[in-house]
């Protein structure tokens, strides 16, 4: 699947370049207790997409696909340090993260339990309901092996599928699932993959009843579509009613522009997507991802697109917003729905639980 670069081209190695970046160590997150992402943006130009767990005076400390990450304040631009500023304040006056687009919970704040402890099974192994991010790894069959590895020339040797669930969550029933799509503007963002994002979408998926699914390849994102083919196969014959259930799509910046290849694919493959969730979205990618899979006009004109936008975005202007809304026009897409919040390019929590909301409304409303 193409993975476009979220500023047209691709970036430097972004934030891999600062000599504290080189301290990473790994943690295991549980979904409910992810911070809401923003894009940090170095003085050079370079960003990284992550949420903030702790900081100082001198350097921030960010979680980015479940690893922390030190950077430097005199290396951001002025708005992330007026944002870390607020923070920091907000955390010393006690205030919590009420809006949706602050920065989170301080990293000495224990979050909430995932999952209630009831636990069901995907192909033979345990699935927890109630919130859990759980995850199954697949090798491709020596066939997909030999396609990836000779034809599209792919170091990637399987793949792999992220699932949270609803505590009430009985695939015999039909379901809501929402495919978290990330941005990949380099190396980092694609190896950490659309597992690296999941966080962020899950709990408000779980809570409002949606499933969240997201899948990557055994090495993250990769430049096919291998793993989106094989994850909804194992689907398929795992949960043989998928097919009549409903599909929303959506990412944050890049991530929202890309999520149009997951919708071209499924509307393609006749199942049914009702909604896409466009996060600080300056582009159009409708299009490309109708003609990649030869996706039907009619599945499009179903769609309902909701875009969200902070008001001081300086990457997504006013204009961008309209010239957006104007090309899903042009290209079918016509139910569409644009908010604004306060605050920057950041990730908006609540409209996102707005959006899912819309898309569980019947056609028309």
């Amino acid at each position: 699947m193409p993975l476009a670069p979220e500023f047209g081209i691709a970036p430097p190695r972004g934030f891999a370049s600062f000599p504290t970046v080189k301290a990473l160590f790994c943690l295991f997150v549980l979904a409910s207790g992810f911070a809401q992402a923003r894009v940090w943006t170095d003085s050079q130009g370079r960003t990284l997409e992550a949420e903030i767990v702790r900081a100082d005076d001198a350097a921030v400390v960010v979680n980015r696909g479940g690893k922390e990450v030190k950077l430097p304040l005199d290396k951001l631009s002025d708005e992330d340090r007026k944002f870390v500023d607020e923070w920091l304040k907000d955390r010393a006056s006690g205030k919590t993260n009420k809006s949706g687009d602050d920065a989170g919970k301080a990293s000495d704040e224990k979050p909430e339990a995932a999952g209630d402890g009831k636990t069901l099974e995907f192909d033979g192994k345990p699935l927890e309901t109630g919130g859990k991010m759980n995850t199954y790894e697949y090798a491709y069959d020596a066939e997909t092996l030999e396609r990836v590895t000779k034809k599209l020339k792919g170091k990637d040797t399987g793949y792999k599928i992220a699932v949270a669930v609803p505590a009430d969550f009985d695939p015999s029933k039909p379901q809501r699932v929402f495919i978290a799509n990330t941005a990949v503007n380099n190396d980092d963002q694609a190896r950490s993959g659309n597992f690296g994002v999941f966080g962020m979408y899950a709990p408000a998926c779980v809570a409002n009843g949606w499933v969240c699914l997201a899948y990557d390849t055994s090495i993250g994102r990769a430049n096919h579509n291998t793993d989106i083919l094989c994850a909804f196969a194992k689907l398929k014959s795992v949960w043989p009613g998928i097919t009549g259930w409903d599909f929303a799509v959506g990412g944050f910046s890049g991530g929202a522009k890309g999520c149009f290849y997951p919708c071209g694919y499924l509307l393609k493959n006749d199942y049914r997507v009702t909604g896409a969730f466009l996060g600080g979205c300056n582009a159009d990618f409708s299009a490309k991802g109708k003609e990649l899979y030869n996706a039907p006009s009619g599945g499009y004109r179903k769609v309902k697109v909701f875009m969200s936008t902070g008001k001081t975005d300086d990457l997504v202007s006013e204009g961008s917003v309209k010239g957006v809304l104007a090309s899903l026009k042009a290209n079918g897409m016509r139910i569409t729905r644009s908010e604004f919040f306060d605050g920057g390019h950041s990730f908006h929590k609540p409209h996102f639980e707005d959006a899912l909301k819309w898309f569980a409304e019947p056609a028309g409303k």
